[in-house]
C-alpha cells in the first residue's frame, strides 16, 4: 500500500499535496472522534480516508491546491453523498446494490486511472491478495467498501450549511 499511496503523492505533486491533505483529514477524523466521546477507531478506518482524499484529488485535481482546499471539497463532495446507497472508491461513487459506478464519474478526467490502479495492485498488492483468495473472503467490492465506512462517522459528515 505504501508504494501505492507514494506514487499517488508523485503525481499529484504540488510539494506533497496528497500527504498534506490527508493529515489534514486523517485528524479532523481522529479529533472528531475525541470530541464526541466515540471509542478509538470507530470512526472512519485510515484506508477509508485514503480513499476519499485519493478520489477528490483526482477528480478535482484542477481546483484544489491547497490542504484546506482538498479538506473543503472533502466535505463538499461527501456532505451530499447519500451513503446508504453509495459508497466510496478511487474512482468515485458506486451503487451498494450493484457495485456499478455512479453516471456522474467520468473516470476519462481522473488522474488516477484503472489502469494505474491495475499496475500498482499487481506489483503491491500480491501477498495481499493471495492471503484474502486463501482465508476464502468472498466479499463483494460493494460489501468490502461498505464495511470500510462507519455509519455514525458518516453521518456526522453530513451537514447543513447555516442559513443567512
Amino acid at each position: 500500500r505504501v508504494c501505492f499511496l507514494e506514487e499517488i503523492d508523485r503525481i499529484i505533486g504540488l510539494d506533497h499535496l496528497f500527504k498534506r491533505s490527508l493529515l489534514l483529514v486523517q485528524s479532523w477524523v481522529l479529533n472528531g472522534e475525541k470530541i464526541s466521546d466515540s471509542p478509538p477507531g470507530s470512526g472512519l478506518s485510515i484506508t477509508a480516508v485514503e480513499v476519499l482524499v485519493v478520489y477528490i484529488l483526482s477528480a478535482y485535481h484542477g481546483e484544489v491546491d491547497s490542504p484546506l482546499g482538498v479538506f473543503v471539497k472533502f466535505l463538499d463532495v461527501f456532505s451530499h453523498l447519500d451513503w446508504s446507497k453509495y459508497g466510496m472508491c478511487i474512482f468515485g461513487p458506486f451503487k451498494l446494490k450493484t457495485g456499478k459506478l455512479s453516471h456522474a464519474v467520468n473516470v476519462g478526467r481522473l488522474i488516477v486511472t484503472p489502469s494505474f490502479v491495475g499496475r500498482y495492485s499487481r506489483r503491491c498488492y500480491t501477498s495481499d491478495a493471495n492471503r484474502a483468495l486463501s482465508s476464502g473472503d468472498e466479499a463483494t467490492p460493494a460489501a468490502r467498501a461498505q464495511a470500510s465506512f462507519d455509519s455514525p462517522t458518516l453521518n456526522s459528515i453530513r451537514f447543513e450549511p447555516p442559513s443567512s
